[in-house]
């Protein structure tokens, strides 16, 4: 056996960017707009500049027409609500998330 042939490819230790977040969307059918939702997230994360490891669920509320997004992360909870027809949620969580993590940084 050669040298080259006996080492071990070389290994490298993967950590998980920063932040990691956890998205749970119900109540949402169109899959474009699940998708949508989830890209918006990601970048409002990114842009805030949050650390850590976070959970975001967002779910029609029992009130017609509203949406209850919870945010939960390290040592921090929020919750907020919203009116909107399914296909406008997207911006709708823009808007909200982005003031939430300005607010909950301060």
């Amino acid at each position: 056996m050669r040298e080259s042939e006996s080492r071990m490819p070389a290994m490298h230790i993967v950590e998980p960017v920063d932040p990691v977040i956890r998205i749970l969307i119900q109540d949402i059918k169109d899959a474009e707009v699940v998708a949508e939702t989830r890209r918006i997230v990601d970048a409002v994360f990114r842009e805030e500049g949050v650390t850590g490891t976070w959970i975001l669920a967002i779910a029609a509320s029992e009130t017609r027409g509203r949406w209850d997004v919870g945010v939960r992360g390290p040592a921090v909870q929020h919750l907020f609500s919203f009116s909107s027809s399914p296909e406008l949620v997207p911006e709708f969580v823009r808007h909200y998330l982005r003031r939430t993590l300005q607010q909950i940084r301060r």
